[in-house]
This record gives structure tokens, sequence and C-alpha cells, in this order.
């Protein structure tokens, strides 16, 4: 121990340290924020939220990203998240008087589904409205409905 005498030339043992150990950091890359945040702070981790992202691929209000993306960091390190705010949002065009093959080409170049509803069997195949109506934005992937006559 510190400021214990010794005899000259006796053994002392010294522990030398490696270093701060690395701990694993949980995958969270696809999780509800809140959930994603617990998991960190459990494992030792500052959790801080960036800006949120738009994402085609994760859920609005998941996880995105973290940084640093290192498997590993220590205890107390800080651990970023970015959270998904959804789809992209796209403005629905006016496709009105379009006809159909026309119409549906024009929405779903636009990454829309569309859903057919004629009326009278849509005998002229021409658009007469859209749910939801031109001018609206909606997120992309959402289902245009097209009311054809």
């Amino acid at each position: 121990a510190p400021d214990t005498r010794l005899r000259r030339d006796a053994p002392v043992a010294l522990v030398v340290s490696r270093g701060r150990e690395p701990i694993t950091v949980p995958d969270v890359v696809g999780t509800p924020y809140e959930q994603a945040r617990t998991a960190l702070e459990d494992a030792g981790f500052v959790v801080q939220r960036d800006e949120d992202a738009v994402s085609e691929t994760v859920a609005k209000g998941s996880v995105v990203s973290r940084a640093p993306e290192a498997a590993t960091a220590f205890r107390g390190d800080t651990i970023t998240l970015v959270v998904s705010s959804g789809p992209p949002l796209v403005t629905v065009p006016d496709v009105q008087r379009k006809q159909v093959a026309e119409a549906r080409a024009q929405l779903e170049a636009l990454g829309f589904k569309v859903r057919i509803s004629e009326v009278l069997g849509g005998f002229f195949g021409t658009v007469r409205s859209s749910d939801p109506a031109a001018g609206r934005s909606v997120p992309k992937g959402s289902t245009i409905t097209l009311t054809v006559v």
C-alpha cells in the first residue's frame, strides 16, 4: 500500500492497467427510439439524439443510424442516434381528365401505388378524380385511388 515502509531490496508487486475495458454497443438500428435509448443507457452509454432523417426503409420514430458505428465503446461514451421521420412526402399531381393508363404511369413513376375505382364500368377510361386529391402531400408509397368513368 502507499506509504508502507519496506526493507531495501524488498519485492513490490505492481498492477498495471491496460486501460478502460471496451463494452459491446447494442445494435439499435431499426428499433423504436425510446427502446433504443433505454437499451443504450442500461448498457452504460450517454445517448444524444441528432436531427431526424427521411427514410424509405425505416419506420417513423425508429433509429436510422448511430454514431459511432463501432461494435464496442467505453462506458460513459456518447452514442448519437438519428431517428426516422418516415418516408419523403410527395405532392399528388393533377391527373384529372387523363386516360387511366397515363395517370397510372405518372403516379407510379412518383412512387405511389394506384387503385382504380370504375364508375359505370369505366367505359371512357378517363380519370374523374383522385383520392387523395391533387396538390396534397402524402408519404411516398401511399395508395392513390383513381375514380375512372
